[in-house]
This record gives structure tokens, C-alpha cells and sequence, in this order.
């Protein structure tokens, strides 16, 4: 819902976007950075999911692969608050490129 209000939508428009039930069941966040290192060193980073925490603070537990189909267990702490566990399921992979779950 956040996402679509920073598009810009009246709230007909939102509400509109909200009965499509997939919308609403399954909000996308997407993040996009540039780096500066080939994307096979920036792969083989996001790839091993054990190493999170060595590098990422606020995931303190990252278990999993990057598989079509996998589960993955993810433990977030932000700062100030208790610690988070969800488990998404990977749905897509395009090695070296992208993943989603």
C-alpha cells in the first residue's frame, strides 16, 4: 500500500489496485543498486546465504539457496527492535542476475 501511495494513486485508484487479490496478498518490494565489480563477484556474495551476517548486520540468519522452489529462513534485527524470522520461498532465479522470493 505504501508503495502505491508514493506512486502517486488517489485512494479510488489504491483501492482499485487492492481488489486484485493478487496485489493484494503479495506486495513487491524491489531494490536495485549499482556496484561497482562484475556481476559474478556481486553474485557469488548474494549467492552464499550463510555469509550474511559476516557482512550484513541487519540479517542475522540467512539459510538457504537460491533454487526455484526453495525455502529459505531469514532472521532480521533491526536496530531497536526484537528479532524477526520469516521464511519466503524462492520463486525465481536468473544465475549471476536476479532472484525473488
Amino acid at each position: 500500500m505504501l508503495a502505491l501511495m508514493a506512486e502517486g494513486l488517489s485512494n479510488t485508484a489504491i483501492s482499485a489496485r487492492l481488489s486484485n487479490r493478487e496485489d493484494y496478498l503479495m506486495p513487491t518490494v524491489k531494490r536495485v543498486t549499482e556496484i561497482n565489480a562484475p556481476a559474478s563477484t556481486v553474485w557469488k556474495i548474494l549467492a552464499d546465504t550463510a555469509a550474511y551476517p559476516q557482512w550484513n548486520p541487519f540479517m542475522t540468519r540467512f539459510d538457504g539457496t537460491f533454487q526455484p522452489g526453495a525455502k529459505l529462513t531469514v532472521t532480521i534485527e533491526p536496530p531497536g527492535s526484537k528479532p524477526q524470522t520469516f521464511k519466503p520461498t524462492v520463486t525465481e532465479v536468473e544465475s549471476g542476475r536476479h532472484v525473488s522470493w
